[in-house]
């Protein structure tokens, strides 16, 4: 960053106006930018239809309507769909995703409410269901669309956006459309607009070819542990029949309680990222401090899973390097004897999509949303584990360095989303101009 910008930056950090700037409603923006309302360049919001739809997403050939969950924070995703059968209801859908167009979530949870999606391409086989907007913009309309998209997913946009939510329902607030498209926007020249979708397309890219490479990496480890964690595929040198054994026979419970203290940090258990501190998405009641509500320790490669959820993958080895608290409603395990097993195998088992599919036969209640894996369910369950504790071992390093790739591919990707983030806050607002001379 050159000094000119910095000094910038730091006027404008001050509520100071640069030389070139000038204060307009939507902040400190370049002189040459003008603002316009939405409406200026979009005529309407077409809505999607509500039908009958199955669990399964579509094959070649058929009909589907997209999922709300298809409009994400890291972009359109088609796959996410339901099949649709019924001929009266195939009738009725009308509205599909169009090239150079966006979708917007106009009803969800507060989380969720008024993302807005680019869509890259015609999907004529899959359409908007009721709860989805999309735009309608107006023929001799000669802005970028795509800068519309990014401008309306900065930081402060989306948080706008979501004000914009109401309704008696605050589990699922709806945004108006006179609302959504009385937006005041900032705009820059069609040649700068265009400079500057053509920067932040340039990191999607990149990130959509991390993200690809990710997912094969994935692929390959989830081949190896139905391999070599069923015993199918042998490594040299062991060639001892495996055992089945109980869970019992390896962990016991964790049952030790604790208040909040400095010492004692409250965390959570998410099915992404294993027991990590708690945020704002996993902030719900039961974690939430209370005066001597007491909490469960967990321990440095304990097994901690969550009854509830486990049949989702809800279940990790603790990798905290200190002592931390967890939900009372979860379960903590710990190995009985290193000499015997291996924690890091015997993880890699419990963890492994092969077991949580065996997991979530076993869960019971009397309502699908309270079914659970009863403690005493879990650790009666038997497992095969090798005779030899060092083919476990050879087994788990194998495993290991197939999650430290795709571990580190993961911190690549969100450093990239960082910095597009960031890259996002400056050269939208014209903080930043995308020209040669400040490039």
């Amino acid at each position: 960053m050159n000094k000119e910008i910095a000094k910038r930056i730091n006027l404008i950090k001050q509520g100071k106006v640069p030389e070139g700037y000038k204060n307009s409603d939507v902040g400190i923006i370049p002189k040459e930018w003008g603002i316009k309302k939405l409406t200026e360049y979009i005529t309407s919001l077409s809505n999607g239809t509500s039908v009958n739809a199955g669990d399964r997403s579509i094959k070649n050939g058929e009909i589907g309507v997209l999922k709300t969950s298809s409009i994400t924070i890291n972009g359109f995703k088609p796959e996410e769909n339901k099949l649709v059968t019924n001929g009266s209801d195939i009738k009725n859908l009308k509205v599909y995703p169009q090239k150079d167009n966006l979708v917007i979530v106009r009803k969800n949870t507060p989380e969720l409410v008024g993302m807005v999606n680019y869509i890259d391409k015609d999907y004529e086989n899959i359409f908007l269901p009721d709860l989805l907007w999309q735009t309608v913009f107006k023929e001799d309309c000669y802005i970028n669309k795509k800068y519309i998209y990014y401008f309306l997913n900065t930081n402060y946009y989306n948080k706008l956006i979501k004000t914009l939510a109401t309704g008696s329902s605050k589990s699922m607030p709806n945004i108006r459309k006179e609302n959504f498209l009385n937006i005041l926007i900032s705009i820059p020249s069609n040649k700068e607009q265009n400079k500057i979708s053509m920067v932040l397309s340039t990191l999607d890219k990149l990130i959509k070819l991390k993200q690809k490479l990710l997912q094969e990496k994935q692929k390959h480890k989830k081949g190896l542990m139905e391999r070599l964690l069923t015993g199918k595929v042998r490594l040299k040198g062991f060639e001892r029949k495996w055992n089945k054994i109980k869970i019992s026979q390896i962990l016991k419970v964790r049952n030790y309680k604790s208040e909040v203290t400095e010492d004692l940090e409250l965390y959570s258990l998410t099915i992404e990222d294993g027991v990590t501190p708690k945020s704002d998405r996993y902030n719900r009641e039961f974690l939430v401090k209370e005066d001597n509500k007491k909490y469960k320790i967990t321990k440095y490669n304990d097994i901690v899973y969550n009854p509830a959820n486990l049949r989702f993958g809800a279940i990790a080895l603790n990798k905290i390097q200190k002592d931390v608290l967890v939900s009372p409603i979860y379960e903590t395990l710990y190995i009985k004897d290193n000499k015997k097993h291996d924690i890091d195998f015997i993880s890699a088992i419990l963890t492994s999509y092969i077991q949580i599919k065996r997991f979530s036969t076993m869960a019971e209640g009397t309502l699908v949303e309270r079914m659970a894996v009863k403690i005493k369910d879990f650790i009666n369950f038997s497992i095969k584990i090798p005779n030899d504790l060092n083919e476990g071992k050879e087994i788990a390093k194998i495993l290991n360095t197939a999650d430290k790739e795709i571990n580190l591919l993961k911190e690549e990707i969100e450093a990239l989303k960082q910095q597009k983030k960031g890259l996002m806050q400056l050269i939208l607002t014209g903080i930043v101009r995308v020209n040669d001379k400040e490039r």
